[in-house]
Formats: C-alpha cells, structure tokens, sequence
C-alpha cells in the first residue's frame, strides 16, 4: 500500500521505530529543510586516498624520474602533484594506475629540497603526505681525483686523504666497497673527509693497492671512486704524498 502523504501531527513522537521500518527500506526520501535528524543517526562513507610509502626517498634535479607511491583508495582519474613548503605545486610527468593501493609517477623536479606529495581522487578527495617524504638533491661530487693517492715505503707511516662534497654542504661518509688496502692501513672519515692511516706491514716487493670508496650523503645518496696506493721497497722507496 503507498503513502501519499503524512502529515506531522498524524504520527505522535517516538512512534515510528526501526522494529516497524527495517534498515534500509526508505532510500532516497524528500526531508523539509526545517527537518533536524540527530546526526548519529545518519551514516555517511567518505573514502580518502592515503599514502604509506613511496619507493624512493630522494631523486635528482631536472631529471625525469619514476617511483611507486603505495597506499589505498586510489581511483580512476586519480592526480598526483608535488608541493613544496612555499605552497607551490608540481604536478607530475605522467600517472599510472598500477591497482587501488599502488601508483608509478613521473615528476622532473628542477629546484633542490623537500616535497610533500598530494594525490586527490576523482571525486575530490585528496591527501597530503604528513611530511615532505620526497627529496630532490643531487649525489655527491668527488673533488679527489681518481688514480693514485701516492705511495709510501714498505713500514712506513701512511696519511692518505681523499673527499667528495655534495651542494647542500651536508656530512658525507666514506666506505671501501672494494679492492683492499696496504697492510696497516685504517680507513676513517672526519670532517666529510676519507682518511687513510696507519703503519705499512705486509709487503715484501713493491706494490700497488687498487680500490674504489664510496662516498654518501646525509640523504643516503652515494657516488663511488677508485683510487690506488704504491708501496715502494729497496732503492725505489720514495716518499709519501697526498
């Protein structure tokens, strides 16, 4: 049976319940603006985009890189943009809808520094990322040459150095990441600087020790050298020199 109309004095308060109108069953009906429904009462589903990770923390200036942003609720449409501190936004390159919860972006970044990201959906709905996730910051240059760093007679006393500087005047750290070398010899780093110290032991003849460093920044960004060392012997010991 249809209702055509009720009126407001015809149905007393309270009388109407959910044990005699099931969940669900008035959809879409007109409310008098003057109408005021307790908003506990009411269950409205907003979805926004979030984001958990991105694939890479830092990429390079003016270079058109891609990464992964995972997170959820990404939709159809969906648009991504970098925003730096100042408000300013970059929208990326190109948007792909790997599925609702992963996203591959490309964004070319001319100026150096830290950016939120922003994904907003096609119905509106946006998200910014709690902190500024992507850096864009160049590797570390190396100011060292390659080649050798000198020589020094065999039981001599070595001091070797070698460095790398990055443009945001940031530390950087050194590691052997392969070759050896001589016997004695420690590997330090100290004021951004790659020292190399130590008392020769071990060789017999003369001998040159072959080996790359890699130098990294404070954003985990790393560039890699190779640099020797000659241990003289005999009549052809000469001294050492940086």
């Amino acid at each position: 049976m249809a209702l055509s109309k009720i009126k407001t004095g015809s149905i007393t308060d309270s009388a109407v319940t959910t044990a005699k109108i099931a969940d669900g069953t008035i959809v879409n009906a007109d409310v008098s603006s003057s109408t005021t429904i307790d908003a506990t009462k009411l269950a409205v589903t907003v979805t926004y985009p979030t984001i958990s990770s991105i694939s890479t923390s830092y990429i390079a200036p003016a270079t058109a890189t891609s990464f992964n942003i995972t997170g959820s609720n990404f939709d159809t449409g969906v648009q991504v943009w970098a925003e730096k501190s100042d408000g300013t936004f970059i929208s990326a390159n190109s948007i792909t809808r790997n599925n609702e919860t992963s996203l591959t972006v490309n964004f070319t970044l001319a100026a150096e520094g830290d950016y939120y990201l922003r994904i907003e959906r096609s119905d509106g709905l946006s998200v910014r990322s709690s902190t500024a996730i992507l850096g864009v910051n160049n590797d570390p240059t190396w100011t060292t040459s390659s080649g050798t760093l000198g020589s020094v007679a065999g039981g001599g006393s070595m001091s070797f150095s070698a460095y790398a500087t990055e443009t945001d005047s940031g530390p950087i750290t050194y590691a052997l990441v392969s070759g050896s070398l001589p016997g004695g010899a420690t590997l330090s780093t100290n004021n951004s600087i790659a020292y190399i110290t130590g008392t020769e032991t071990g060789s017999t003849a003369e001998t040159t020790y072959t080996f790359s460093l890699e130098a990294t920044d404070d954003e985990s960004q790393k560039a890699t050298r190779e640099f020797s060392i000659t241990v003289t012997h005999g009549a052809n010991n000469s001294g050492q020199f940086n």
